[in-house]
């Protein structure tokens, strides 16, 4: 049998080239690195009042449940339950997730336990970790009059919590303001946000913000983180932790009346120590914190004409405006180093302020050899109240011999760039008559000056066309801003008719978001409530309509998190978003 000749083996190969790479792009995800399967339970209260209700929430993530067995809930009422599913891409990770929901009230005093549930999720089989719920009696008169509640401060009120009531000096400290409310539907709207005198204060606007159960002194309330902030002390001794003062609306029982009034945190305070003198390292600069390091060098083989590049990343959680450049250690005599250049990255990482900063030294050999160093980064780990020195690989360097044996490379690159700045005095010149020529003359500049008039021309065309382009864009979205809400809107009255009570909220309030974005020309993800009220004053719209829609806001935040069964509340929700865009339209 003959071999294929070479002509005859060529499309095969073409073929299998093609199948392999068919294969390679089919191996790589459409849509990113998808992340990991698992089945997990959650609780918005761990302590409940007898007569009172919880929610435990199943979710499967990343992954579809072929199969789901909530567990048996025994010593509890299923009061309602439903289901719902979630996908989002992060830097390129898919994440998706379903979720199990059920709103359960215990059956009786005790401390009880909500079983595992089960889901088969492709061929694996998953179960969820048992989570222990304490039921106690409530106290006898906690569910006075709602007015006297409200009237004695035990309805609703802020409390400011700390991690601790002792720092040291730089330490990042976490401060979160609570709401608190056995009093049903309300709505809040922080008057703004306080002053920290002695720290340096950052507002942490990414934290974990469910609604949650909490018992106090057998009262059962509802609470929800309104505002975080994470301080870092400038000074050292007792200071004081301001109170967050938010005003309240809660309606009352004949829908006519509303009870309105401020409330304000109890003013915290804490000891701020300064940092021990026993162990700290002759490296040590102010940095206080948990961080990691990394170090890179550039060429580690060069000579005394050559300079040296070395970078130094420091990453953890801190003040990372704080941390000055560490002393590379590097005998002077034998090296010239200059002062570094740094930037800095800044970014929230479970309810703190973390990032990155990223050192880059510039070295210059004087004398040959072979010489090594240890890069080293001391901080304070106030959580262990004690300091820690980061210390990377040993770095060797090998300098040779210059072309130049009596100058560093940057005396030699100083002395080149001179040679060319520098002109010698001529000795000996000559004069002679000029005459008239073209060049010079007034023709000579007019036509010289004609393309750059006509340049010039072309320039401000396209300006202009940018313009009328970016304003036809902008005039198009706010006309389609009241088509796109009433659409939106006309969804969630089909989601009201249907009961779709969360669903419903999510809708309105996505119609609100998305109305106010377009006619400001502003993306939602950088609306708020606080930039929304300023802009919306600045347009002229009246104040009561400005509170009418933070209001709203307020109760589909609430309705998203906590179940409102009013009938009568969701249909008000409904009417109330239909007058505010439609007065809204009137005035912008």
């Amino acid at each position: 049998m003959r071999n294929p000749t070479r002509e005859e083996r060529t499309p095969v190969l073409r073929k299998l080239l093609l199948l392999i790479g068919l294969v390679s792009l089919l191996a790589v995800p459409t849509w990113g690195q998808r992340a990991k399967v698992d089945l997990k339970v959650k609780v918005d209260a761990k302590q409940v009042v007898l007569g009172d209700y919880f929610t435990a929430t199943f979710v499967v993530e990343n992954g579809e449940a072929s199969s789901f067995k909530p567990p048996n809930f025994a010593n509890f009422l299923v009061l309602d339950q439903g289901s719902g599913t979630n996908m989002s891409i992060i830097n390129g990770v898919v994440s998706r997730s379903s979720s199990y929901t059920y709103t359960l009230q215990p059956k009786k005093v005790g401390k009880f336990y909500i079983r595992p549930a089960v889901a088969k999720i492709g061929r694996k089989t998953y179960k969820t970790k048992s989570i222990q719920i304490e039921v106690v009696k409530g106290k006898q008169g906690s569910q006075s009059d709602l007015a006297t509640r409200l009237e004695d401060g035990t309805g609703i009120f802020i409390r400011a919590e700390l991690d601790t009531s002792k720092a040291y000096f730089g330490q990042q400290i976490p401060v979160t303001y609570r709401i608190y409310s056995n009093v049903g539907n309300f709505q809040h709207d922080v008057i703004e946000d306080p002053e920290f005198p002695g720290f340096y204060a950052e507002r942490i606007r990414r934290f974990y913000n469910d609604v949650q159960g909490e018992v106090i002194k057998g009262v059962s309330y509802k609470t929800q983180v309104i505002r975080r902030y994470v301080l870092f002390p400038q000074k050292t001794g007792v200071l004081k932790i301001p109170p967050l003062t938010a005003r309240v609306a809660v309606p009352l029982r004949q829908r006519w009346q509303t009870y309105r009034t401020v409330i304000q945190s109890e003013p915290q305070t804490i000891t701020v120590n300064s940092l021990p003198e026993n162990g700290k390292p002759d490296n040590f600069s102010g940095a206080v914190g948990n961080y990691e390091m990394v170090t890179r060098l550039g060429n580690s083989t060069v000579t005394t004409d050559d300079a040296i590049t070395f970078q130094m990343e420091i990453l953890g959680e801190g003040d990372i405006k704080q941390i000055q450049a560490p002393d590379l250690g590097l005998p002077k005599d034998l090296f010239e180093v200059y002062e570094p250049t740094s930037n800095e990255e800044f970014y929230e990482q479970d309810g703190l302020r973390a990032g990155k900063k990223v050192f880059e030294y510039m070295i210059l050999p004087k004398k040959p050899g072979n010489y090594k160093f240890t890069p080293a980064f001391s901080y304070f780990h106030a959580d262990e109240s004690k300091y820690v020195t980061l210390k990377d690989q040993v770095y060797d360097i090998d300098v040779g011999m210059g072309s130049n044996p009596n100058a560093s490379g940057r005396i030699k690159k100083e002395t080149a760039t001179a040679k060319k700045e520098i002109r010698f005095l001529k000795t000996k010149t000559s004069l002679s008559n000029s005459s008239h020529h073209f060049v010079g003359s007034a023709l000579f500049w007019g036509l010289f000056a004609i393309p750059f008039i006509f340049l010039l021309g072309i320039a401000r065309a396209k300006r202009n066309q940018i313009l009328d382009n970016n304003i036809d864009e902008v005039i198009f979205k706010q006309k389609r801003a009241n088509k796109e809400a009433l659409k939106r809107l006309s969804k969630a009255k089909k989601l009201l008719d249907n009961k779709q009570n969360k669903e419903f909220y999510k809708e309105i309030s996505e119609a609100l978001w998305g109305y106010i974005g377009d006619k400001l020309d502003m993306p939602v993800s950088e609306l708020s409530r606080d930039n929304v009220q300023e802009k919306l004053t600045t347009k002229g719209v009246n104040s009561v309509q400005i509170e009418e829609l933070l209001g709203l806001f307020n109760t589909c935040d609430m309705a998203l998190f906590a179940s409102m069964e009013n009938e009568e509340e969701r249909q008000s929700t409904y009417q109330k978003a239909m007058e505010v865009i439609s007065e809204m339209q009137e005035q912008l």
